[in-house]
């Protein structure tokens, strides 16, 4: 608020102060005997005037402040129409940087996005090996068993053994002992 229109808001108090002040002299003489019921009446009366002095004054209180509160949202809206202004230009060149930020944001999450997918698909296969080489690990196994153990027993697997090669007999058909010997 201006200097004027801060002077002019509190001039509206002026008749009221002025009244005031004779309120304040004929307070100073006024003298009640509470102790009757006389005396107790004269002085609520009193109190009762100044209790209307009260609600006057909070009339002029309201009417300044609304004076003062529109002065204020005038102002406000001066303020924002100028800072609407100034984030205009902000935008501008703003904008550009804000898009470019994003398309970079955007590329490195595809690239993540990528990295992630082959290492995915890496970890698949992997685990695709490692099984194919259990199961054929097991195929092998039972095949090895059908030779070792099905019909005849290991002692028959020496004629597929070269001779001067080592000749590893089979733990179940000794007895759990298993050997080596050269043929």
């Amino acid at each position: 608020m201006t200097e004027e229109t801060t002077q002019s808001s509190l001039a509206m108090f002026e008749p009221l102060k002025a009244e005031l002040a004779k309120w304040e002299e004929i307070n100073k003489t006024l003298v009640f005997n509470y102790e009757t019921a006389k005396g107790e009446s004269e002085a609520r009366s009193q109190v009762y005037k100044f209790r209307q002095a009260k609600g006057k004054i909070k009339e002029v209180h309201q009417q300044a402040k609304k004076e003062a509160l529109a002065h204020c949202q005038a102002v406000d809206g001066e303020k924002n129409l100028c800072l609407a202004r100034v984030e205009k230009m902000i935008a501008v060149h703003m904008d550009p940087i804000d898009a470019k930020i994003k398309r970079r944001k955007d590329a490195e999450a595809a690239a993540a996005e990528k990295l992630r997918a082959e290492a995915e698909t890496e970890e698949k296969k992997r685990v695709a090996e490692i099984a194919a080489r259990e199961e054929a690990s097991k195929q092998e196994a039972e095949r090895g068993r059908d030779l070792r153990h099905g019909p005849g027993s290991c002692r028959d697997l020496s004629r597929y053994v070269a001779p001067g090669d080592l000749r590893i007999s089979c733990h179940v058909c000794d007895g759990g002992l298993g050997s080596y010997e050269k043929t």
